[in-house]
């Protein structure tokens, strides 16, 4: 499928350039300039090769003649394996960031450069709202090596063109080419590119070397969006805005945590414009003066497109700096300054920062984090539950061969 797509889309570039009387030459240039974007990018680009550590029930047989037994007692069976995706630098600090679901309850966590090189990296901290999570390197071994180069993913628009880099099947530097479908109603970028196992992680990066979004999965049958194992099921990637993926490894960094703006208000959309229904009392909303019914236009200068897309903009703004707010009350526009607050101290009725620090530095020593490793522990524990079936099964047959 994915074959199949790139010679669509270079049988597409050959008649653009035919019909438009270029030559050979300009073909050759297109091609000469994306490589060289490929190349300014790969040492920025790595790959993340993290080994796990698991237990799982496994039954016994008890005895010398345990193979003529039905009497069996439960083991812990340790089982190995390693998660591969990746990365990318995002400070001369040495911190890189990548997908929670590639490192988080790690043993260990190692660096693979385009040069060859490998590196140890520690855990830092992640985001269980945004599955992203941050790790370094010792910042002394990356010197000649600069960190990616992060767009303004206000200014992504619909047909613009980008790559996909990084590794796919062990491949590395991999490339996909694909086109940005547009920007959904939630602000997540949509773009028609086909993944591969270790892309998870992968920034997407336009035709000026720049980073625009790193990859969120898949889209599935039923809206589902997929990472871990839902691969090569859809042609349709979504992308977290590199705007928020720049805050989210800014927050983590300085806080271990991700500050999430408050304005404390409930909205609905009555099928033409976003709407104030309920505003928290004590909250920044009834501080500013706004009130039920209150029609949002704008926030921060930003054009307000529906409720989903409000709280997604409130959200990725710092608290604690004056916003510019437009609203329309009785057909009449208003604006005013609202002051976030942080979304979590409201939520955990307590500021709580050094609650989720420890709670980050307990994930890194047991090396688990139930929120976001369960999914994936069961669904290797189903995988392994098999295999001890399949085995059960075969020595089954065995007995059954002895006693005739």
């Amino acid at each position: 499928m994915q074959k199949l797509h790139f010679i669509v889309l270079s049988s597409l570039l050959v008649l653009f350039f035919y019909q438009n009387s270029f030559s050979g030459e300009t073909l050759k240039k297109f091609e000469q300039e994306l490589q060289e974007l490929i190349f300014s990018n790969k040492e920025s680009i790595i790959t993340v090769r993290s080994e796990f550590s698991h237990k799982v029930p496994v039954e016994k047989e008890n005895g010398l003649f345990s193979l003529f037994s039905n009497e069996t007692v439960p083991e812990l069976k340790e089982f190995s394996f390693v998660n591969i995706g990746t990365g990318v630098i995002f400070d001369k600090s040495g911190h890189i960031i990548t997908r929670s679901s590639i490192v988080l309850g790690s043993l260990k966590n190692e660096i693979v450069f385009a040069n060859g090189m490998t590196l140890q990296a520690e855990f830092v901290g992640d985001d269980p709202g945004t599955g992203f999570a941050v790790i370094k390197v010792d910042p002394s071994k990356l010197v000649a090596i600069q960190p990616a180069k992060f767009s303004d993913s206000t200014n992504v628009n619909a047909g613009s063109w980008n790559f996909i880099m990084g590794n796919a099947f062990g491949v590395y530097p991999a490339i996909v080419i694909g086109t940005v479908n547009g920007v959904r109603e939630d602000g997540m970028i949509q773009i028609s590119a086909n993944l591969s196992p270790g892309n998870n992680g992968s920034p997407i990066i336009n035709l000026k070397g720049e980073v625009i979004g790193l990859v969120a999965g898949q889209l599935m049958p039923g809206g589902d969006i997929s990472g871990w194992g839902g691969f090569g099921a859809s042609q349709t990637t979504m992308v977290y805005p590199c705007n928020w993926v720049r805050k989210v490894a800014e927050d983590i960094i300085a806080y271990g945590y991700v500050k999430r703006g408050w304005l404390g208000v409930v909205g609905y959309y009555d099928g033409e414009q976003p709407k104030i229904g309920q505003i928290k009392a004590n909250s920044p909303a009834q501080k500013a003066g706004l009130e039920e019914g209150d029609i949002v236009l704008k926030f921060s200068g930003r054009k307000i497109k529906n409720i989903s897309h409000f709280a997604k903009i409130v959200e990725s703004t710092s608290p604690g700096r004056p916003v510019k707010l437009e609203f329309m009350r009785a057909e009449q526009i208003y604006s005013t300054e609202v002051e976030l607050a942080e979304k979590r101290k409201f939520e955990n009725n307590s500021s709580g920062s050094d609650s989720l620090k420890s709670q980050n530095m307990q994930a890194k020593a047991n090396g688990l984090n139930d929120k976001k490793s369960n999914y994936q522990i069961q669904k290797r524990n189903q995988i392994l539950a098999k295999r001890v079936e399949y085995l059960e099964q075969e020595l089954e047959k065995i007995k059954q061969q002895l006693f005739r």
